[in-house]
């Protein structure tokens, strides 16, 4: 009877030598390619009570709960109305994505991220409470 010692000792260290690929060099990121900033952002508008008219400064209209995409290059001042309740005006801003010393002290890849002018929107998303208005007889 041969010994199992040998057939044991390959079972135990093939997982090992199992997909080892010889290690494939990556090219250096392409600053234009990795930080290239979407110029718009879906903003999602959500208000209580649900059914409310949204309107944009920027153009556009729609009804709570809504997404729709806008511009990160600007501020986008936002009317929420609904019949018997009180307007509301909301501004959202387009705010970058990091700050100047934010980015310094991240270094290359920080600064890469700045150059590129990276904007998000904030709030998003904008929720709002719509307040009953109170009307005399």
């Amino acid at each position: 009877m041969r010994p199992k010692f040998p057939i044991l000792f390959l079972l135990l260290i093939a997982p090992f030598f199992a997909g080892c690929p010889a290690q494939k060099s990556r090219p250096a990121p392409d600053p234009e390619r990795e930080f290239s900033p979407r110029k718009e952002e879906e903003l999602v508008i959500e208000s209580s009570p649900s059914g409310a008219r949204v309107s944009f400064s920027t153009g556009g209209a729609c009804n709570t709960p809504c997404r729709t995409i806008k511009s990160r290059e600007q501020d986008i001042t936002v009317r929420i109305e609904k019949d018997g309740y009180v307007g509301v005006n909301k501004v959202v801003k387009s705010l970058p994505l990091l700050s100047p010393e934010k980015s310094a002290s991240l270094g290359a890849s920080g600064q890469a991220v700045a150059a590129a002018g990276i904007r998000y929107l904030s709030p998003n998303p904008l929720v709002v409470k719509l307040v009953p208005a109170w009307t005399k007889d």
